[in-house]
């Protein structure tokens, strides 16, 4: 991790040609707020330089209010989250075991602090039918400003690449190469 001073000086820069380039910054990490000590301390020290900010985090910031309010009192107005999938059975973690709600209530507590939420799901998990799939036109309120679909991809050397060649779930050409997954255990065609 950088040193908070030097992060604070990327974000001061001001000497570009252009208003928005001097007010906006995109911190590209997968995920700002991991260390909350540390981005605590960098979001109020921000707080004075009246910047907008943009990210990648995980959902789980909706469950620290003083993060949201510092994410808030510092200028963030978007991030970018992984939400992968609509349905219980494709997640994890039993925490998540109700994606729709709680996807509805952490996206609330963002729109209320005035933060825009880009969301990325995945379509192909052995759990999804065709309705999770579309689960981002389908969502309760208060939906994801932006909604970014993917296909879910085996790529060579992953195990999820392995699991696929071994149950017989790629197209015979595929084999060996980065590809998507022909059918889920069920049968379902991707």
């Amino acid at each position: 991790m950088r040193p908070v001073e030097d992060v604070l000086a990327d974000v001061a820069y001001d000497r570009f040609p252009h208003w928005w380039q001097r007010k906006v910054v995109w911190f590209w990490d997968d995920n700002l707020t991991i260390n909350r000590p540390y981005i605590k301390e960098l979001l109020a020290r921000m707080v004075p330089l009246r910047r907008w900010w943009l990210t990648q985090a995980s959902l789980d910031v909706a469950k620290d209010d003083e993060l949201l309010d510092l994410m808030e009192a510092s200028g963030c107005i978007g991030i970018f989250f992984g939400l992968e999938t609509f349905t219980a059975e494709s997640l994890a973690t039993p925490q998540e075991a109700k994606p729709g709600a709680w996807y509805s209530e952490a996206i609330a507590k963002l729109h209320r602090r005035g933060i825009a939420v880009m969301a990325g799901f995945i379509a192909g998990f052995d759990g999804d039918t065709p309705r999770a799939s579309n689960g981002w036109r389908t969502t309760s309120t208060p939906s994801p400003s932006t909604c970014l679909p993917e296909r879910l991809d085996a790529f060579k050397g992953t195990p999820l690449y392995e699991e696929m060649v071994g149950d017989g779930r790629m197209l015979p050409s595929a084999v060996g190469s980065s590809t998507t997954a022909t059918t889920s255990r069920s049968g379902r065609a991707r």
